[in-house]
């Protein structure tokens, strides 16, 4: 069973400042874990707004803007 936590984002500042103090050997399994959860999670970023979509004039013809 996989566990999640939900915290803001200050919330998880505190957490990475905590992490950060401990030993290294420690603390890096646990941030590289993070790290990848983390990055799983994100969402694509947009198409660029200057891609020039395909639009139909209500006649069935494509015109471009």
């Amino acid at each position: 069973m996989m566990r999640s936590v939900i915290l803001v984002d200050e919330e998880w500042g505190q957490v990475m400042a905590i992490i950060a103090l401990a030993p290294w050997k420690d603390a890096n399994p646990l941030l590289m874990k993070i790290g990848e959860q983390l990055r799983a999670q994100t969402v694509p970023p947009a198409p660029p707004k200057d891609v020039q979509q395909n639009q139909s004039d209500g006649n069935g013809q494509e015109t471009r803007p």
